[in-house]
Formats: C-alpha cells, sequence, structure tokens
C-alpha cells in the first residue's frame, strides 16, 4: 500500500511507469499466493472437493451420528461457520487485492474477468450475510461488522453494471448488524447486546 501511495504521488513520468510495473507485479505475485490459500482452503475435510475424493468415508461419517446428536448438529453449524469466516477473509484479500489492481493497471493490460473486483465483493456480501444469521452469534457478528465497512470502502471505487445494487445490500447488512448489536439475548431489542 505504500508504493501505491507513492505512485499516487508521482510526478516524474519514468518513475511512474517503473512503480506502476513493479505494483502490477506484486499484485500478480500476491495473487497466485491468495489463490494458492484457496486451494488449501477448498482441500480442507468437509468442503465439496475433499468429499468427492473420499465418498465412502464421508457416507460412513454421516451414517454415525456421534456419541451425542445434538452435539453433532451444533459442531457442523460452528464448522460451517468457520469456514465461511474463512472464505470471507479470501474474499476480502482478493477484493483489497483486485481492486489496486484494477486501479493501477488501468489499461495497461487485458486482465482476467476473475479479477474483477465486483466478483470478490458479491462473493464477500453472501458470506456476511451468512456470518449475519443467527446461527452464527456473536462469533459472525464480530466477523462481519469489519468486513462490511472494507467492502463499502472498496465499492466505493468500483463502476458498472450491479455496483449500486451491492451499495445499497452493503447498507442493509450494515444496519441488520446495528439492530443486532442493539438486541438483547432473547432477540426483543431492548437493549443489552453487543455494547
Amino acid at each position: 500500500m505504500e508504493d501505491l501511495d507513492t505512485l499516487r504521488l508521482c510526478a516524474e513520468p519514468a518513475r511512474y511507469d517503473k512503480l506502476q510495473m513493479g505494483i502490477v507485479k506484486e499484485c500478480w505475485e500476491l495473487d497466485a499466493r491468495v489463490l494458492s490459500w484457496l486451494n488449501l482452503l477448498r482441500s480442507l475435510p468437509g468442503t465439496s472437493q475433499s468429499r468427492s475424493k473420499s465418498r465412502s468415508t464421508a457416507t460412513a461419517r454421516s451414517a454415525d451420528p456421534g456419541p451425542r446428536g445434538s452435539d453433532r448438529t451444533e459442531m457442523d453449524v460452528t464448522t460451517q461457520i468457520a469456514r465461511v469466516h474463512g472464505m470471507s477473509l479470501f474474499w476480502t484479500v482478493s477484493l483489497v487485492l483486485n481492486t489496486t489492481l484494477h486501479s493501477v493497471s488501468s489499461g495497461t493490460e487485458e486482465l482476467p474477468e476473475r479479477t474483477h473486483p465486483i466478483v470478490h465483493a458479491r462473493k464477500l456480501v453472501q458470506a456476511i450475510g451468512i456470518l449475519l444469521g443467527r446461527e452464527a452469534g456473536l462469533y459472525g457478528q464480530q466477523s462481519a461488522a469489519l468486513l462490511i465497512e472494507v467492502a463499502l470502502v472498496y465499492t466505493e471505487r468500483l463502476e458498472g453494471e450491479g455496483v449500486t445494487e451491492l451499495r445499497g445490500e452493503l447498507g442493509r447488512l450494515r444496519e441488520r448488524l446495528g439492530v443486532l448489536v442493539r438486541e438483547d439475548g432473547d432477540g426483543k431489542g431492548e437493549g443489552g447486546g453487543l455494547i
């Protein structure tokens, strides 16, 4: 980010071009690392790709409710929320990285569709919606707060189809988080919530 600030302040065309090329190169290196992280997340036990590798094991596990059925259900919800949180971090990093890549490269090269920031912002909005669900509890609400703000900041820089709707959805999620913060444990909204 420091290099990005330096680029914005640079008045020398030759130095500007060199800084710009360096930032684009660094973005592509970070992109490779982030995609590697995504592949790691996808390979974790219980994800669709790891399940397809060992269907018989997954079938055997699903037939065994575990020592206490209700605990197993609770554990599954907890595991699912943790995975959504992991993916929300991926989408947040991707949103920041690809917004930077698009703003710096600005026409110097054709960028793949997968790098368009709106793709990452939409996925992040989906993840935030899950994190604000009752099942995610306080953990999800705390996780969602920063994600909403980051998404709002970075979608301000976007243009194009669907951006206005996306910002509106983020605004609604922020309002929903505010309501959840003000509610008490029984959901009657009489105060005593997170703050």
